[in-house]
């Protein structure tokens, strides 16, 4: 889901780290 990927980067950049998969 799109929207779940999305809320999974959004946390992941939370935490300094930014994820592109």
């Amino acid at each position: 889901d799109a929207k779940q990927l999305e809320k999974k980067m959004e946390l992941h950049t939370h935490q300094g780290i930014f994820y592109l998969t």
